[in-house]
C-alpha cells in the first residue's frame, strides 16, 4: 500500500489514470444500479397496471351480471304479476257468481239435442247425462229439478279449483313479489276462502255472511298495489271490466 501511494507521488500521470478510473467506474456503478432500479420500478409499474386491468374487467362483469339479472328479474316480475292476477281475477268472478243474483239458463228453448250438447260442455259424466236425457223425454221440469243441483255442483267445484289455482299460484311466485303484495294476496285469499265456506257448508244460526264488498275491496286493493311496484305498468285489465256476479 505504501509502495501504491510512493509511486503514484512520484508519477503523477498514474494519479490521474487512476482518479479517471476511478470515476470512470464510479459513473458504471450508479448508472448499473440505476438502470436496475429503473427497471424493477418499470416491471412493478407494468404488474400494477396489469392487475388494475384485472379488477376493473372484474367490476365490469359484475356490474353487467348484476345489471343483467336485475332485467331479468324485473322481465319475470312483471310476467309473474300478470299470470297471478289473472288467476285471482278468475277465482273472484267464479266465488262472487256463487251467491245472489246470476244468470242462469232456463232450458225452455232446448230439445233433447240441445240440452246434450250443453251437458257435454259441462263435462258431466255420461251416467248423469243418460238419467237426465231418460227424464228429459217423460217430464222436462222433472229432468231439470234433477240438474240443476248437480250444476250447481259444478259451479261450486269449478270455483273451488280457480281458488286453489290463484293461491297456488301465489304461493309458488312469492319471491317475485314485494312484502305488501304478499299481504294483499293472502287477505284476498282469506275473503275467497270465507265466501267459499259460506257456500259450501251451511251458515249457522245468526251467522253473518261475508260481504262481496270486502271482498270486491280486497281484489281492487291488490290490482292497485300491483299497478304501484310495477311503476302504473299497464298488463292488467281495466278497473270496469271485473267479474260481477
Amino acid at each position: 500500500m505504501l509502495e501504491l501511494i510512493r509511486r503514484l507521488v512520484l508519477d503523477p500521470f498514474s494519479y490521474v489514470v487512476l482518479l479517471a478510473g476511478g470515476w470512470l467506474l464510479k459513473i458504471f456503478v450508479e448508472r448499473l444500479v440505476s438502470g436496475r432500479v429503473n427497471t424493477e420500478f418499470a416491471k412493478q409499474i407494468a404488474t400494477h397496471k396489469h392487475e388494475l386491468q384485472l379488477a376493473a374487467d372484474a367490476l365490469r362483469f359484475d356490474y353487467q351480471r348484476q345489471l343483467s339479472d336485475f332485467n331479468l328479474f324485473a322481465v319475470k316480475k312483471h310476467e309473474i304479476a300478470g299470470q297471478v292476477y289473472e288467476k285471482f281475477r278468475i277465482a273472484h268472478g267464479r266465488v262472487r257468481g256463487l251467491t245472489g243474483l246470476s244468470s242462469q239458463l232456463t232450458f225452455e228453448e232446448f230439445n233433447g239435442a240441445d240440452i246434450s250438447r250443453y251437458m257435454a260442455t259441462r263435462n258431466i259424466p255420461m251416467g248423469k247425462q243418460d238419467e237426465v236425457l231418460a227424464l228429459w223425454e217423460k217430464d222436462r221440469d222433472a229432468a231439470l229439478a234433477d240438474l240443476r243441483p248437480y250444476l250447481r255442483m259444478l259451479d261450486i267445484q269449478e270455483a273451488d279449483r280457480a281458488f286453489s289455482e290463484a293461491k297456488n299460484a301465489a304461493y309458488s311466485n312469492e319471491l317475485y313479489m314485494p312484502n305488501v303484495v304478499i299481504e294483499r294476496m293472502n287477505d284476498l285469499i282469506n275473503h275467497l276462502a270465507m265466501h267459499l265456506g259460506a257456500v259450501e257448508y251451511p251458515l249457522e244460526p245468526g251467522e253473518k255472511r261475508p260481504s262481496k264488498q270486502e271482498l270486491d275491496a280486497a281484489l281492487e286493493k291488490l290490482r292497485d298495489t300491483f299497478h304501484a311496484e310495477l311503476g302504473g305498468a299497464s298488463n292488467f285489465p281495466n278497473k270496469d271490466a271485473q267479474s260481477r256476479g
